[in-house]
């Protein structure tokens, strides 16, 4: 999802436009009088019948319909929210809209501004609506054609690429933002989440789609690079399209490049959002350092934010409440719990914020959905079982499972030992393979896992160097209680210690448990060390 894919001719033709002016519409047009903003914003989860149902395009329309009639300067009447439903629709409402802007802009001193988002399925000619199709070009003309001075059209759709002409992509710098004048521009842009060929992609990490993501949280002041409190329209496509970009880089999919292409005239900045607005209900976090930084809903609810700033003093207004902000190092988490009052700005610091293990992430389950799991390589030194059969040395291996705060970890130990008695040999041999169940308390920068496993046990005993040698081979149970604290190292690293009480139910005599033994519960303890990570 980036800008990305410019010949040597595109990118002169942006910087020339940037020159003339640094597209978005001011919310008081000095030149012209009042401004009258129109929105028409689109989610549909369904689009044609062999297309996989989308999960959040409808949330993402509902986002960006709550962020532009608090911030986007816009009139509850003048703004169509659709969700679902047929291109039919959809085709109405923006005539519809159309109409009405029409009626505005009859008053010469009215300056009249349309801004389309869409969020769903597409191809590269036409948008996927609940089973029908609406013509991208026949949207472009609906869109152009309007009478309003400035007009934005944003598609976070598969191959909309086409929108803008963009058939390939590749990383483009930042634009230069460098506005002297304000006045009002007129004109068209394009925006798109993906080049054409290209797929764009949600995020569950996200629970919306990453372009959407981005640019909402950049219209939301991250994206203000001149520190007026307003965002404007290329600000916001920027910070989008680097975010997007570095985010689908990581993913299976591969890279995404949101595209922008533009027919403007004039020196003005086409504003999306004010962050002065909302008083009553805004709240503001501002990031004092740069850095990436996650904004949780309250301790265990849903991500609001991914921010991640090149520059200081970057700001997020968004409604006041009670946020967990953390800031990711490659080091360690730095975490910090917010109560924001409406009208509050509250400034986010590194040594404000309490330093977590990686690890805690892992049982809470807030920053990774779903389970999280993987190996473990252990060193244990276990007591004496039975007479006869001393301590040893064991080598473990595990696979750790973590499903909340409850860890499941079916585990193989075998080890041995060699010595002499009296003149004779003594070999040792043990293998056991058991499960562990364990529950994990997040301390400061520890975790301490407490539990039971149990599982069973082969010992074998080998004597030589005697008149008779002699071979024994038992099997029986082990049952177990730990305790264990871990320690990350690096991220998804981390080394542990702990201590086990031991119960072992052997046969006494008897061999392997035959018929005539009799079984007795020996107690023993084991200690032990280990190296594990989580994927």
């Amino acid at each position: 999802m980036a800008m990305g894919a410019r010949t040597p001719q595109s990118r002169l033709r942006l910087f020339a436009a940037l020159l003339v002016l640094c597209v978005t519409v001011g919310f008081a047009a000095e030149a012209r009088g009042d401004v009258r903003r129109f929105a028409l914003i689109v989610g549909n989860n369904r689009g044609d019948a062999d297309e996989p149902l989308l999960r959040y395009a409808e949330e993402d329309a509902r986002r960006m319909d709550e962020l532009m009639q608090r911030y986007g300067n816009m009139e509850r009447r003048d703004m169509e929210l659709v969700l679902g439903g047929d291109s039919d629709r959809v085709r109405r409402k923006l005539i519809d809209l159309n109409d009405r802007i029409r009626r505005a802009a009859s008053d010469p001193k009215v300056h009249t501004f349309l801004f389309v988002f869409y969020s769903g399925h597409a191809d590269p000619r036409a948008l996927h609506l609940d089973g029908t199709h609406f013509d991208l070009d026949e949207l472009k003309q609906l869109v152009s054609g309007s009478p309003a001075n400035m007009r934005v059209l944003i598609v976070d759709a598969c191959y909309s690429g086409a929108l803008t002409g963009v058939k390939g992509a590749r990383p483009a710098p930042p634009f230069p933002l460098e506005i002297e004048n304000r006045l009002e521009a007129e004109g068209v842009a394009f925006l798109s989440s993906s080049a054409a060929g290209e797929l764009s992609q949600e995020s569950e990490h996200l629970r919306g789609s990453f372009f959407s993501h981005y640019l909402m949280v950049g219209m939301r002041g991250v994206a203000d690079v001149s520190g007026d409190g307003k965002v404007s329209l290329l600000e916001a496509f920027d910070y989008a399209r680097q975010r997007t970009l570095w985010a689908t880089s990581r993913t299976l999919v591969g890279t995404q490049h949101p595209t922008f292409d533009y027919d403007i005239q004039g020196h003005a900045d086409v504003i999306l959002t004010d962050l002065s607005l909302d008083t009553a209900r805004r709240a503001t976090l501002v990031f004092r350092d740069p850095g990436e930084y996650l904004v949780f809903a309250g301790e265990h609810g849903p991500l609001v934010a991914e921010v991640v700033t090149p520059s200081p003093w970057r700001r997020l207004v968004l409604a006041a409440g009670h946020y967990v902000v953390r800031l990711r190092t490659p080091a360690e988490l730095r975490e910090r719990h917010v109560l924001v009052e409406p009208g509050a700005m509250v400034t986010i610091a590194p040594e404000g914020m309490g330093p977590i293990a990686y690890l805690r992430l892992a049982p809470k389950g807030a920053y990774s959905r779903g389970r999280r799991h993987g190996p473990q390589a252990s060193l244990h030194y276990r007591g004496e079982t039975l007479q006869d059969f001393g301590g040893m040395m064991l080598g473990g291996v595990s696979y750790a499972v973590l499903l909340g705060r409850l860890w499941f970890r079916p585990r193989l130990l075998f080890g041995g030992s060699d010595f002499r008695v009296f003149g004779s040999r003594v070999r040792q041999f043990e293998l056991q393979g058991d499960l562990l169940l364990s529950h994990g308390f997040d301390l400061r920068y520890l975790v301490l896992l407490v539990g039971a496993g149990t599982g069973g046990v082969m010992l074998r005993q080998e004597v030589s160097g005697v008149e008779e040698p002699a071979n024994v081979t038992t099997g029986g149970f082990v049952f177990s209680g730990h305790l264990e604290l871990m320690a990350p190292i690096a991220s998804g690293v981390y080394v542990s210690v702990g201590g086990e009480a031991l119960g072992v139910l052997l046969p006494t005599r008897g061999g392997g448990g035959g018929g005539g033994a009799d079984w007795r519960m020996t107690p023993s303890y084991r200690i032990g060390i280990g190296l594990g990570y989580t994927l």
